[in-house]
């Protein structure tokens, strides 16, 4: 039977593979939804 060289292999590749692919989903899905929530814009909000 093929198997798929791409995919993790043991334990310790699919926990760094889930920890990579969560990472760069929390930091471009999450900005995206809170664009279109708010709407674009250039403009910088200072918190103080």
């Amino acid at each position: 039977m093929y198997k798929e060289d791409r995919l993790p292999q043991n334990h310790k590749e699919g926990i760094l593979f889930l920890l990579i692919v969560s990472i760069i989903s929390v930091n471009t899905i999450a900005p995206l939804i809170m664009g279109m929530e708010r709407g674009f814009s250039k403009k910088i909000i200072w918190i103080h």
